[in-house]
C-alpha cells in the first residue's frame, strides 16, 4: 500500500497532461497538414497563414499586444498606396480592419469591449452631420450619386470618402477599450514618439534627395497629383503620410503630446531624451513641409500646454532648435516658401 501510494502521485499529473495534451497536438498536425497544403498551392500563402496563426497565439490572450503594434505601424504605412497588393484599401485601412476583428477575438480587458464614452456619440453625430446626412439629402433632391468614380485630384472613390471616418473610429475603440493603466499608457507615448521619429527621418531624407529613399516613396507613397511640376529645391516633404499638410499637422499634434507628456513627468516618467529627440526631429521635419498653418496650430497648442500646466518646459528649447537647423540648412526652401505665402 505504502509503494501505491508513492506512485500513484507520480502517474497522475502524467497522466492529466497527457489528456489535456492530445487535443493540442490534434489542433497541431490540422495545421501543419493545412500549411503544407498551401505551402503547395502558393508559398507566399502559407507564410501570410502561418504568421496569422503566430499574431493570434500572440495576441488574442494580450490584446494591448494589438494597440501597440497598430500605434507604431500605421504612422508609417498610412500613405501607402491605395489598391497596393489589397484590393480597394490602403495597407494602413487593412491592418486596421485586420486588428478590429484580433480586438474582438481577444480576451475582453478589465475595462470591457462595449465601454461607451461622450466621443462615442459625438462621432455618431459627426458621422451623420459629415457622411449619411449630405448622401440622403443628395438622394432626396434625386441628383445622380456616383460613389465607385475616383476623383482626379485625390484618387479617392466616393464609397471610400463616405466611409473614411470610420478608420479613426476603429483605432479609437480598439485603444480605449485596451488601455487600463498608466503603464500601458507610458508605452503606447512612447510608441507613437517612437514612430513620428521614423516618420520624420524618412521625410528629412526625402528632402535630401537620399535616392532609395525617394524611389521607395515615389514607388509606395505617390503623393497627391498637384497637376504640375514641383522643382526638386520647392519639394515639400510628404514622407510616409503621401500628403505634406496631413504630415504637417501630425508632427505639430505629436510635438504638443510631447510637451504635455514632459510637464507630467512625475506620473508617466517617459524619457527625457525620448522627448528630446522628438522634439528636435520632429519640428525639423515640420518646417520641410512648408506649410505654416500647423504652425499657428502648435503655437496655439503649446501655449495651452503652458497655462494649464503653469510653466515653460525646458525641453522647448528643442523645439525652437529645431526650427533653428531647418532654417540654417534649409534656407533657400524655407525663402522661397515664405516669399510664396506672402
Amino acid at each position: 500500500m505504502q509503494s501505491e501510494s508513492r506512485v500513484q502521485p507520480w502517474y497522475n499529473p502524467v497522466t492529466g497532461w497527457t489528456k489535456n495534451v492530445q487535443p493540442v497536438l490534434i489542433i497541431g498536425l490540422g495545421l501543419v497538414l493545412v500549411l503544407g497544403g498551401l505551402a503547395a498551392l502558393n508559398p507566399l500563402l502559407a507564410i501570410a497563414a502561418g504568421l496569422l496563426l503566430l499574431l493570434l497565439v500572440v495576441v488574442l490572450p494580450r490584446p494591448v499586444l494589438l494597440v501597440y503594434g497598430l500605434v507604431l505601424i500605421q504612422p508609417l504605412v498610412g500613405g501607402m498606396a491605395r489598391g497596393a497588393g489589397i484590393p480597394f484599401l490602403r495597407l494602413g485601412q487593412a491592418l486596421l480592419l485586420a486588428g478590429f476583428i484580433l480586438f474582438l477575438l481577444a480576451k475582453t480587458g478589465r475595462l470591457g469591449k462595449s465601454r461607451l464614452t461622450a466621443i462615442d456619440l459625438a462621432f455618431v453625430l459627426y458621422f451623420l452631420a459629415e457622411s449619411v446626412f449630405p448622401v440622403l439629402a443628395i438622394l432626396y433632391r434625386g441628383d445622380p450619386l456616383n460613389l465607385y468614380t475616383a476623383d482626379a485630384f485625390t484618387g479617392t472613390t466616393g464609397l471610400q470618402t463616405f466611409l473614411g471616418p470610420i478608420q479613426y473610429y476603429l483605432l479609437y475603440r480598439i485603444v480605449v477599450a485596451t488601455i487600463s493603466s498608466e503603464k500601458q499608457i507610458k508605452m503606447v507615448l512612447s510608441l507613437s514618439f517612437v514612430s513620428s521619429i521614423i516618420v520624420s527621418v524618412i521625410g528629412i531624407l526625402q528632402k535630401l534627395h537620399v535616392g532609395p529613399v525617394r524611389a521607395i516613396l515615389d514607388t509606395y507613397y505617390p503623393a497627391i497629383n498637384l497637376g504640375y511640376t514641383v522643382p526638386d529645391y520647392e519639394l515639400r516633404i510628404t514622407s510616409t503620410l503621401a500628403s505634406y499638410s496631413g504630415l504637417a499637422a501630425y508632427l505639430s499634434f505629436i510635438i504638443i503630446v510631447a510637451l504635455a507628456c514632459y510637464t507630467m513627468q512625475k506620473q508617466l516618467k517617459i524619457s527625457p531624451l525620448l522627448i528630446a529627440a522628438t522634439l528636435l526631429i520632429d519640428s525639423i521635419a515640420l518646417i520641410l513641409t512648408g506649410t505654416f498653418s500647423p504652425l499657428f496650430g502648435l503655437a496655439i497648442g503649446a501655449l495651452i500646454v503652458f497655462m494649464l500646466m503653469r510653466r515653460v518646459p525646458r525641453l522647448v528649447f528643442f523645439v525652437l532648435l529645431g526650427i533653428i537647423i531647418a532654417g540654417i540648412i534649409f534656407w533657400p526652401f524655407i525663402s522661397d516658401r515664405i516669399i510664396g505665402w506672402i
